[in-house]
């Protein structure tokens, strides 16, 4: 499935559906995804869960200066994704990009983190 993606100075909100708050699990979900802005999506929640933690520990340790790159925070995040989903996880970070991509179907995952824009695909 081909799918185009940008990420920008442009916002169009997709908000995740709310979970239930008496499950600890939702809640916890709703914390992590508390500032996250999902552009687009065709991933169940497991992925999507993975990839905004992932996403948000990397770019933390962007911040910190524990990572010198962009390209180092994705390959930090395709690698957790590797782990838990097994396949080739494919990931732009930064914060303006565009692109066209071939991915399997129901792993597709733009948001924005931050002002930052991420872009997870597994593909191969």
């Amino acid at each position: 499935m081909a799918a185009a993606a940008a990420v920008g100075r442009r916002s169009v909100a997709a908000t995740p559906k709310r979970a239930d708050m008496s499950d600890p699990q939702a809640t916890t979900w709703l914390h992590v995804a508390s500032d996250i802005e999902l552009k687009a999506t065709d991933a169940p929640p497991e992925i999507r869960h993975v990839a905004f933690v992932a996403a948000r520990l990397a770019l933390r340790k962007r911040t910190t200066g524990a990572l010198s790159h962009d390209h180092e925070a994705a390959k930090e995040i395709a690698q957790a994704l590797a782990v838990e989903h097994k396949g080739s996880w494919h990931v732009m970070v930064g914060p303006a990009f565009a692109a066209v991509v071939t991915h399997e179907v129901g792993t597709k995952v733009l948001f924005t983190l931050g002002g930052t824009g991420v872009l997870v695909f597994r593909h191969g």
